[in-house]
């Protein structure tokens, strides 16, 4: 506002000398004094606006004239400058009205199925409000919440969700059996990813389809205006639409059963992604703890050329830098880097231990 000042003093002295010019004319013409009424009174009052306006534009000419050919290349180059940005804005804030402030854009599908890799991370322990958001900073681009094996209740995934920051980080909750009332209440709260365990046919993947997808695609049940949507009321066709594009759908391929269908799974329409779980396959096949024993390195393989086979994404929990990088290598899209309490032990470990060399 300060900055504006003399620009404001400079266009009102215009403008009053409009106005006392207006006033003795009309006292001229009319032979009597101004009364604030009737058209010519009206007419008058309106000019001296038109005379401050003028005289501002004047002033401004000569502003011009006074720079040097490089000020003015300047001033140009700003002008456009700023005009571009604005027309970008418009268009950004044109988009989001369209499609609604409701309508999440769900970066880590899209990339993942452009080809691209995603890094994240998954929680078992530490339900606070900030933990998504700590995530988030360090630069993980997907958070998965765990509800197989920490015992988290319907409640704390929803606090969980609610202190996501859904524009930095795209929050996945991994559900505990394969069951309607999970997936759509995890929606409904917002989630933009759900996985599943021990997917083992394709008739699982596609009642995961049936169960996270509205109409004509599925059968989740409809409730608008409520956490997934943020609360707002966007077009219904809208948020139909969005929800079915954007949502991630996740089958955890992690028994001898489920990679013996591996292929009928990954060719199920509305799965995007083939999440390899390889402690309880390892498991499943006799061989546990034995990650590197020959049969497992030939299931990866499997489930690897389904995914390419089929268009999906794969995925994997990784342990360490060293792993993860192996695993890029084999072709992995979307990495899960640890776990929560894992990330924290081995820190505090490690601090410790240097402390105490």
């Amino acid at each position: 506002m300060a900055s504006n000042l003399p620009k404001l003093m400079i266009f009102g002295s215009f403008g009053v000398a409009g106005l006392v010019a207006s006033l003795a004319l009309i006292d001229i013409v009319t032979a009597r004094p101004f009364a604030g009424s009737g058209t010519m009174d009206i007419l008058f009052v309106l000019s001296s606006g038109v005379v401050g306006y003028l005289g501002w534009e004047a002033y401004q000419d000569l502003k011009w004239a006074a720079l040097t050919t490089a000020q003015r290349q300047k001033v140009r180059l700003s002008f456009l400058s700023n005009a571009a940005s604005s027309w970008r804005v418009h268009c950004s804030n044109r988009e989001s009205t369209n499609r609604g402030e409701a309508m999440q854009i769900n970066v880590v599908k899209r990339k993942t199925l452009a080809g691209e890799i995603c890094l994240g991370t998954m929680m078992f322990e530490f339900n606070t409000t900030g933990v998504a958001r700590l995530a988030a900073v360090a630069g993980a681009e997907f958070a998965v919440f765990d509800m197989e094996h920490s015992g988290w209740t319907i409640e704390s995934i929803r606090m969980l969700i609610a202190t996501t920051p859904k524009s930095e980080i795209t929050p996945i909750v991994r559900i505990p059996a394969l069951e309607y009332h999970f997936v759509a209440r995890v929606l409904d709260m917002g989630a933009m990813g759900i996985m599943v365990p021990m997917v083992e046919s394709a008739e699982e993947a596609e009642r995961l389809v049936r169960s996270a997808k509205y109409p004509p695609m599925g059968r989740r049940g409809a409730a608008f205006t409520i956490a997934h949507d943020e609360y707002r009321n966007d077009p219904i066709p809208e948020i139909v639409r969005s929800a079915n594009e954007e949502t991630l759908l996740i089958a955890q391929i992690e028994t001898a059963k489920g990679l013996e269908q591996v292929e009928k799974i990954a060719a199920v329409p509305g799965i995007d992604v083939l999440w390899i779980g390889l402690y309880d396959l390892a498991n499943s096949m006799g061989l546990a703890g034995q990650l590197s024993h020959p049969d497992i390195l030939a299931a990866i393989e499997r489930v690897l050329a389904a995914c390419q086979t089929y268009g999906k994404v794969p995925a994997v929990l990784v342990t360490s830098v060293a792993d993860g990088r192996a695993q890029l290598a084999r072709g992995f899209r979307l990495l899960a880097y640890c776990g929560d309490c894992s990330l924290y032990q081995s820190a505090l470990r490690d601090g410790l231990l240097a402390l105490q060399a």
